[in-house]
């Protein structure tokens, strides 16, 4: 696993892919040697602890990830001195911790019980037994396109992969959602690329373990919406023909893009032109 993983231009990924789609330009400025650096938002801070919970285990999680104490119910006064000083012994002693990865009781809490909910379900319990997590892989590849042979590299950090030993691998990505309904979560892979990223990663293993097929791919999604805070619904869902159709698509087009832009160290922005308004599909029908 690379510390560096969502740096650099050198390999492009599946997140570089869909940025790459959009205009070469953003894909550089997120990328390139001159991006900056943004804080992780909440979501993905949350995230991040999750997957590191499930994937990597609880002893991992309790080594970065920290508990933060509630000072307003600890304190009469919270901003006392006396309060000052506990909070920074606090600091002191969790500085080997990750500063990103800070929770609330609370928020703690919900990740253990969204954990047990996802070994508790059947589909994926079978998906996460004997496999390995968080892992990145990357090959390089010889695409040859109209304007020469280009060699470049792609990369994927997979969440999870089982089949290890029997060698009929199978593929899996964990993600933390608001609405566990089966056409939000349609709307959900299609809105965020999910079937570009799968395509783009099933590419990738494939390449990098030099295998004849294309090893099968689930999502499993956990809501962090509960009525009584501790049974988070899991459901475990799998790409129609549709969707590796698309995403095969998209992702052969980003490589294609990407070897370009490599050869010839030129990342556009969009077009200089005035360009006609995109219409949404749904408006066409009013």
């Amino acid at each position: 696993m690379s510390d560096n993983y969502h740096s650099g231009t050198d390999h492009l990924s599946a997140s570089g892919a869909k940025l790459i789609l959009r205009t070469p330009l953003e894909y550089y400025s997120r990328y390139g040697p001159n991006a900056v650096t943004e804080k992780p938002k909440p979501a993905f801070r949350f995230g991040t602890a999750f997957h590191i919970l499930v994937l990597e285990g609880e002893e991992e999680f309790k080594r970065r990830v920290t508990c933060t104490p509630d000072w307003n119910s600890l304190f009469d006064k919270p901003r006392s001195k006396a309060a000052m000083a506990e909070r920074q012994a606090w600091r002191e002693f969790n500085s080997d911790k990750d500063p990103e990865l800070f929770f609330s009781i609370e928020e703690y809490d919900q990740m253990m019980f969204m954990r047990d909910c996802v070994f508790a379900h059947s589909a994926a319990q079978e998906l996460l037994i004997d496999g390995t997590g968080e892992t990145t892989y990357r090959v390089n590849i010889d695409p040859s396109y109209e304007h020469g042979d280009y060699n470049v590299g792609i990369k994927a950090k997979i969440d999870w992969v089982t089949g290890i030993k029997s060698g009929d691998y199978r593929l899996c990505d964990l993600k933390t959602c608001s609405d566990i309904d089966p056409r939000r979560l349609g709307n959900d892979v299609w809105n965020y690329g999910y079937h570009l990223q799968q395509a783009f990663h099933r590419l990738v293993f494939g390449e990098f373990m030099e295998i004849p097929y294309t090893p099968s791919w689930n999502w499993i999604f956990v809501s962090k919406n509960s009525h009584d805070r501790r049974n988070y619904p899991v459901r475990v869902i799998h790409p129609t023909e549709a969707e590796e159709a698309v995403g095969n698509r998209l992702c052969d087009e980003a490589i294609e893009i990407y070897a370009k832009c490599k050869a010839n160290n030129e990342w556009p922005g969009p077009s200089q032109e005035s360009e006609p308004l995109l219409t949404p599909s749904w408006a066409k029908w009013r």
